[in-house]
C-alpha cells in the first residue's frame, strides 16, 4: 500500500520478462535501457529512455509498446492535477502563435477562448487558476503577464481586436497591481493579503521569471504602438527594472537569461510590417511572416493602425522601425524584410 515516486511509470528485467516473450523481453530492455541496476535514482527499476542504435521494424517496436502499455495501465495510476492555470495556458498561446499548423490553430483558438471567457475578465483581472467552476483566486504577476502576451499575440495574428484590447486592459492592470516605485515587479499583488516578505520572481527556474516576461510584454507593446500616450511610461518602467538589477545581471547573466533577452528587446530596434487590408491580405504575408526574425513582426489587419489606412487600395503595407516608416507600398514584392 505505500507509494513511490514514479511506481507508475517504472519497469524491471523481470517486470517486462513476465509480459513478453525471452526474445522480446531481451529487446525491450535494450530498446528502452531497461536494466537490473535501473537508471531511477536509487529504486533498481528503470524510467523508458529511447536507445537510438537498436534496430527495430516499426510494426514490431508498436507490438512491444502496446504490450507494455496494457500492463502499465492494470497498475493504480497517479492522481491527475487538472486545474487550469492562467500563466502556463498564456505561456501555451505564445508558443502556438508562433507555429503555423493546422493543430496550432485549432489549440491557439480553444486555449484564446478559455482565457477570455474564464481566466480573465472585461476589466483585465485575471485569475491564478480554476478547476470547473471552483476558481483559485488572484493571480500573479506570472499570470497577468503571460496572460497579456499570449492574447496579444494571438490577436495580432488572427486580426482579433478583442484578443488585442483584452490584453490592453490586463496589461494596465498588470502594471498598477504589480509595478515598484523603485523599480520592477512584485510577484504578488495587494489582493493576496499581508505577507510578511513580497517576493519578487526575477531570475529563471523550470520557466523564464515572471519579471522577464514583464518587461517583454512591454517591449511588444513599444514595438506595435510606439506612439501610443503609454509609451513613455512602459518603456520607463521596463527599463528601471532592468537597471535596478543590473550588478546581479553582470555577476549571474546565466540565471537571468530570459530578462537579458527582454532587455535586448527593449533595447534593440524592431522591424514591423504594418498591413491594412479589406479582408484578404497579401499571399506574400505568409512568407513574411515564416521569415521573420527576432524582433521583426507582422500586423496584417482590417482595422487602420493611427494613419495607416488603405484608403482605395485593397490593401497597403508600411514597414517601420521605431517612429520612422518608409513609404506605403502595394505591391507584394515589396513585402520582404
Amino acid at each position: 500500500g505505500e507509494k513511490h515516486e514514479g511506481e507508475f511509470y517504472l519497469w524491471t528485467p523481470d517486470e517486462v520478462a513476465q509480459i513478453l516473450t525471452a526474445d522480446d523481453a531481451e529487446l525491450a530492455c535494450r530498446l528502452w535501457t531497461i536494466s537490473a541496476a535501473g537508471n531511477f535514482e536509487t529504486s533498481a527499476r528503470s524510467v523508458l529512455a529511447l536507445e537510438s542504435e537498436v534496430e527495430i521494424d516499426t510494426e514490431h517496436e508498436l507490438r512491444l509498446r502496446q504490450a507494455l502499455l496494457a500492463a502499465r495501465d492494470v497498475r493504480p495510476a497517479p492522481s491527475i492535477d487538472d486545474k487550469v492555470l492562467s500563466a502556463w495556458n498564456g505561456m501555451l498561446l505564445v508558443a502556438t502563435a508562433q507555429i503555423e499548423h493546422p493543430l496550432a490553430t485549432e489549440l491557439g483558438h480553444h486555449v484564446a477562448l478559455g482565457l477570455m471567457q474564464h481566466s480573465t475578465d472585461l476589466e483585465g483581472k485575471v485569475i491564478r487558476s480554476r478547476r470547473g467552476a471552483k476558481l483559485g483566486g488572484a493571480g500573479f504577476l506570472d499570470d497577468y503577464a503571460w496572460a497579456a502576451l499570449g492574447l496579444l499575440m494571438w490577436g495580432l495574428l488572427r486580426d482579433e481586436q478583442q484578443l488585442i484590447q483584452r490584453a490592453r486592459l490586463i496589461t494596465t492592470q498588470m502594471l498598477d497591481r504589480f509595478s515598484d516605485s523603485q523599480g520592477g515587479f512584485w510577484l504578488a499583488s495587494a489582493e493576496h493579503g499581508e505577507l510578511p516578505i513580497r517576493q519578487r520572481e526575477e531570475a529563471d527556474s523550470a520557466t523564464p521569471a515572471a519579471t522577464a516576461v514583464a518587461v517583454r510584454l512591454l517591449a511588444h507593446m513599444l514595438a506595435i504602438w510606439p506612439d501610443d500616450a503609454a509609451a513613455q511610461s512602459w518603456r520607463q518602467l521596463a527599463e528601471k527594472c532592468v537597471q535596478r538589477l543590473a550588478p546581479d545581471l553582470r555577476r549571474r547573466g546565466p540565471a537571468y537569461w530570459s530578462l537579458l533577452n527582454a532587455a535586448e528587446d527593449l533595447i534593440e530596434p524592431w522591424r514591423v510590417w504594418f498591413i491594412h487590408h479589406a479582408g484578404n491580405e497579401p499571399a506574400a504575408v505568409s512568407d513574411l511572416r515564416q521569415s521573420a526574425s527576432v524582433r521583426e513582426l507582422v500586423i496584417s489587419s482590417q482595422t487602420a493602425s493611427g494613419e495607416k489606412d488603405r484608403g482605395d487600395s485593397e490593401w497597403t503595407g508600411w514597414l517601420c522601425e521605431g517612429m520612422t516608416c518608409r513609404q506605403p507600398t502595394c505591391s507584394e514584392s515589396d513585402l520582404v524584410w
